[in-house]
């Protein structure tokens, strides 16, 4: 595999991070059209192989290949991978001794296991993947907010279901020129940060309440006359940022509302405005 990879790939690949001084990963503009490759790998680099022996990176990787069981890697696989796959570990017990090209995933259901706000402080600086859980064997999804709101870079979907969740993914991925990165609000990027999702309910400064005023004034051309429609307006967001609202229903083909709400916004970067009918 590792050798497909090298020559179908080439100068694709993004080459592994070694210098032991990076506390940053490449900005996304700096991978642009690079292939990362997400493995374990048999010895560790920079700042861990700085701490080590060679004597001792041997018995480190006799430890890996232990861990992985049947399933073995190959030494050429390992040398090319990028973000190297790692049990999570809290940021009070990796503090200072964290490498920056390590990342943990998660299922829907492993995630709650973490403190929320040890978590997102984790997420400031090191990469987490968050998948649907194995018994989704239709597919469905879970919300990608339970991820976005604790930091996570990498929210994984079942593509394959047409649902809101995945309307949700589509819409907050429209930023930024649908070009599949959004910046993390301030929040969720500051390391020294207080933000706790369970608890958020007050803005700070660097999140002040936003106000969006929506007016729903008329619908034209309805395809028949009859039946009873209204519109709906729906945030999806964080905690209490979640809501809905409705206009009265109407009958004709071309309903008139006069609808207008204002809706305040504690988290409004991780928002999602809906028009329903």
């Amino acid at each position: 595999m590792a050798k497909l990879f090298k020559l179908h790939f080439g100068d694709l690949l993004a080459q592994p991070l070694t210098d032991i001084n990076m506390e940053i990963l490449p900005s996304p503009q700096e991978l642009k059209r690079k292939i990362l490759i997400k493995d374990k790998t048999l010895a560790p680099r920079g700042k861990a192989a700085h701490r080590v022996s060679e004597e001792e990176q041997q018995q480190i990787q006799q430890l890996e290949l232990a861990k992985l069981g049947n399933r073995k890697i190959h030494p050429d696989l390992s040398e090319i991978v990028f973000l190297k796959t790692v049990p999570y570990l809290p940021p009070n017990v990796t503090m200072g001794d964290s490498i920056i090209w390590e990342m943990s995933s998660f299922s829907e259901v492993t995630i709650k296991k973490p403190a929320s706000d040890e978590f997102v402080k984790y997420n400031t600086k090191q990469l987490s993947r968050l998948y649907p859980k194995g018994s989704r064997v239709d597919s469905s999804n879970f919300s990608p907010f339970i991820g976005w709101e604790l930091g996570c870079q990498l929210v994984a979907l079942n593509y394959q279901t047409d649902n809101k969740p995945m309307y949700d993914n589509e819409a907050f991925f429209t930023d930024n020129g649908k070009c599949g990165y959004r910046l993390k609000p301030e929040l969720l990027r500051d390391p020294n940060t207080t933000y706790n999702p369970q608890t958020f309910v007050q803005p700070v400064q660097s999140s002040p309440i936003k106000k969006l005023t929506v007016t729903i004034h008329s619908i034209k051309k309805l395809p028949s006359t009859g039946v009873m429609r209204h519109v709906v307006v729906r945030i999806s967001g964080i905690g209490n940022d979640t809501k809905e609202y409705k206009t009265a229903q109407k009958s004709d083909q071309n309903p008139t509302f006069g609808f207008k709400v204002e809706i305040a916004l504690i988290f409004g970067e991780l928002a999602i405005l809906e028009v329903i009918v």
